[in-house]
C-alpha cells in the first residue's frame, strides 16, 4: 500500500484552512467537491464552494499537495473550459493539478438548472467524450479536434506549456465505464455502494475483472493505470460489513486489515467516507486510522 486517500463532506468548507492542515499533517493531496448543492446520504442539503476556485485559492497557500476534485460533473461544463482550468491551476501550482472527472449523479441540482442527466447510458457516453477531449488537450497543449455526438471544438491555437502531462482520475461504478475509463483514465476509482445512483455492490471475484478489464483498455491505449476504491467506513459494523471488499469496519485494527486486502486486490489508492460519525468523531476516528496506515495521501475537504 504506497498511498491512503481520507473523504469526507462533513469537514466543511475552509478549503485553505484544510489545505494548510494537510500539508503540515504529511498528507499529499488535498480534494474538493462538485456540486451546487447536495443532500448526501440523506442528511440535510448543503452547499459548496465552486472547486476550481476553491483549488486555487488552497494552491496559493500551499507548496506541496496535490490539488484535485471528485469530481467534476462533466454535465455542467463544456469539456475545454475544464480543460483550461485544470491546466491553468497546474501551471500556476507549479505542477501540481489533477483532473478528476465524473458522469454526474445527483438529480435535484441538474433540474435546478435545467439540465437532464439523461439515461445511464447517456452519461457514460458523455463523460467518454469529454474524457476524450480533455486528454487530446492535455497531451497536445490546447488543441483539439472533434465532432462529437455532445461537444464540438476545434481549437488550433496552443496554451502555455503545463509543468507536465495532467494526470486524469474517473470516478465510476458501471461496468461498462469501469471498463472503457482505462482508454483516458490515469487513475480509475471504484465507487462504494453508498457512492452513487445504483452503485454496484462489488465482491472480491468481480473487482478483480473490472481491475483486469480497465487494466487492459489502458494498455491498448499505451499508458499506465492505478485503481483506487471509495470504501464505506463504520466504527463498529457487523461481520456483515467486514466481508464486503468495498466497507471498511470494526475496530481500528479490523479497518487496518481491511485496507491491506483492498491493496492485495490492486488498489494504490483509498477514499474512506465516514457515514456514521459527525464532523468532529470523524476527524478524530479518520486520524486514529491514518496513524496505524504507512502512508497518507490525500484529504477531502467539502
Amino acid at each position: 500500500m504506497t498511498t491512503m486517500q481520507v473523504y469526507g463532506p462533513a469537514l466543511g468548507a475552509d478549503v485553505v484552512g484544510e489545505a494548510r492542515a494537510a500539508e503540515a499533517a504529511g498528507f499529499s493531496g488535498v480534494r474538493v467537491l462538485d456540486h451546487l448543492f447536495c443532500a448526501i446520504n440523506d442528511g440535510p442539503v448543503n452547499t459548496f464552494d465552486h472547486p476550481l476556485v476553491a483549488l486555487g485559492a488552497a494552491a496559493a497557500v500551499t507548496h506541496r499537495i496535490v490539488l484535485t476534485q471528485t469530481m467534476l460533473d462533466v454535465t455542467r461544463r463544456h469539456p475545454t473550459e475544464v480543460a483550461q482550468a485544470i491546466a491553468t491551476l497546474d501551471r500556476l501550482s507549479g505542477g501540481r493539478a489533477e483532473l478528476g472527472l465524473g458522469a454526474g449523479w445527483y438529480v435535484p441540482e441538474h433540474q435546478a438548472v435545467g439540465i437532464d442527466l439523461g439515461t445511464p447510458g447517456t452519461r457514460v457516453a458523455r463523460l467518454l467524450e469529454s474524457l476524450a477531449i480533455c486528454r487530446q488537450m492535455f497531451t497536445d497543449h490546447g488543441r483539439v479536434h472533434v465532432d462529437g455526438e455532445f461537444y464540438r471544438a476545434h481549437v488550433d491555437v496552443a496554451w502555455q506549456p503545463t509543468v507536465r502531462t495532467i494526470p486524469i482520475v474517473v470516478g465510476a461504478s458501471r461496468p461498462r465505464l469501469i471498463a472503457a475509463a482505462g482508454t483516458y483514465a490515469d487513475r480509475l476509482e471504484i465507487l462504494s455502494p453508498d457512492d452513487a445512483d445504483e452503485a454496484l455492490v462489488l465482491d472480491a471475484d468481480r473487482l478483480h475483472n473490472y481491475i483486469d478489464s480497465a487494466r487492459g483498455s489502458a494498455s491498448a491505449a499505451g499508458h499506465p493505470i492505478c485503481f483506487g476504491a471509495r470504501v464505506t467506513l463504520r466504527l463498529g459494523g457487523t461481520s456483515r460489513h467486514r466481508s464486503r471488499p468495498l466497507e471498511l469496519a470494526g475496530t481500528p485494527d479490523d479497518v487496518v486489515d481491511g485496507v491491506a486486502r483492498l491493496a492485495e486486490l490492486g488498489f494504490s489508492r483509498l477514499t474512506v467516507l465516514a457515514l456514521d460519525q459527525p464532523s468532529a468523531a470523524w476527524v478524530r476516528a479518520g486520524i486514529d486510522i491514518l496513524k496505524a496506515v504507512p502512508v497518507r495521501d490525500e484529504i477531502v475537504t467539502a
